[in-house]
């Protein structure tokens, strides 16, 4: 398929990733001019009173 056949994807083309809903692109049968780029999900990892450790995913 020429890329004069297809409709363009107006973005977005970062993705800030969310624990709570789903996130869909409407990208089927749409040409994108870049990479759609999705951001990493923040963690942090502690030691914790018990000698062991703690992930955050996501959190504050």
């Amino acid at each position: 398929m020429a890329k004069k056949d297809v409709t363009p994807y107006p973005g977005p083309y970062y993705i800030n990733p969310k624990i709570d809903e789903k996130q869909v692109l409407e990208t089927k049968e749409k040409y994108c001019d870049n990479d759609i780029r999705i951001k990493a999900v923040p963690y942090s990892v502690e030691e914790n009173e018990s000698g062991g450790l703690t992930v955050s995913i996501a959190g504050s």
